[in-house]
């Protein structure tokens, strides 16, 4: 039985990037989403930031990630048909116990992500339930 990362600790915050990139499926999820929602034949996509909130002796901490898209088509070389990034800022609620997804909301400044991202939102959910967070 493993112990959780996220069990009772004073409130702190943890840098979780580089183990979400490292440790989980979340590299290849944030390349699925930007298959779905980025276009150009220069697409891009990669996590900004996760951060962990604990918040000491409560039941979930809060995990709150940054996902940068990026939009970018290149036809021939040195034309720049288009180049834009948007961020999608994800808030999860983390179980201390199981460090179980209990509760997720993805929103964007971008119009067409925040549609895109309603579309998809069941299939986000599922997905941020099933990965491993490094316990």
């Amino acid at each position: 039985m493993s112990a959780c990362l996220c069990g009772s600790a004073s409130a702190q915050q943890l840098d979780l990037t580089q183990i979400l990139i490292d440790k989980t499926s979340v590299g290849p999820e944030v390349v699925s989403l930007c298959d779905k929602l980025c276009a150009g034949n220069e697409k891009r996509s990669w996590l900004d930031s996760a951060v962990l909130v604990l918040r000491g002796d409560q039941p979930t901490s809060e995990l709150v990630a940054h996902i940068k898209l990026q939009s970018r088509h290149v036809p021939i070389q040195g034309v720049v048909l288009y180049d834009t990034t948007a961020q999608v800022d994800v808030t999860a609620e983390i179980d201390n116990t199981t460090c179980k997804v209990t509760s997720l909301t993805a929103s964007s400044s971008n119009d067409l992500y925040k549609l895109l991202l309603s579309a998809f939102r069941s299939e986000i959910e599922s997905k941020a339930t099933m990965l491993g967070l490094p316990c």
